[in-house]
């Protein structure tokens, strides 16, 4: 997993132009839900940010990645995406995704993708559940704040 996560975001981020001035949303501050953790990073659902009106869900995941990845030298801790869900279709759109080091300085700024089909049994899935149907996680696993989802990354990598 470490391994796969560091590559994801590498060639994701590598692959985009970054925008030229960086406007970026602050790190999320508040509830954060963990949908899919491992070794090497968690993807988990920004609670206070995401919500459904009508088929479409407003959503905002913050992927924690641990070890980090680099991008141009620097550190890429967390990944804020902002997706916009069709619930009934089954497709998300990126908004936005935005990468930070460990004290919350943007490194890089990607832009808007066009909708794509979610992939079954991935973490967007179950994310889709959560947001567009009202489904409650097995085990719940909630931390306050990129900092305590950082933490909860760190304790599963020393198992």
């Amino acid at each position: 997993m470490k391994a796969l996560a560091a590559l994801a975001v590498a060639s994701v981020f590598a692959a985009q132009p970054a925008v030229a001035e960086p406007q970026a949303p602050p790190l999320p501050s508040g509830r954060l839900q963990g949908i899919s953790m491992g070794n090497g990073g968690g993807w988990f659902l920004v609670l206070d940010q995401s919500k459904k009106a009508g088929e479409t869900a407003d959503v905002w995941t913050l992927l924690v990645l641990d070890p980090p990845s680099s991008i141009d030298g620097r550190d890429v801790v967390y990944s804020l995406t902002h997706l916009n869900i069709a619930c009934q279709a089954r497709t998300t759109t990126e908004l936005g995704t935005y990468a930070y080091d460990e004290g919350g300085g943007v490194v890089v700024i990607l832009p808007q993708n066009p909708a794509a089909p979610i992939k079954p049994r991935s973490a967007f899935e179950f994310m889709a559940r959560v947001v567009c149907d009202g489904e409650q996680p097995p085990t719940p696993n909630f931390v306050a704040g990129p900092a305590q989802a950082l933490q909860a990354i760190r304790t599963i990598n020393r198992r």
